[in-house]
């Protein structure tokens, strides 16, 4: 679950540093 929860995160701050 956890593995799931940083991944998802990963995505969220990677959106954010290409915007």
């Amino acid at each position: 679950m956890k593995l799931n929860l940083k991944k998802v995160i990963g995505v969220i701050l990677m959106t954010f540093f290409v915007d």
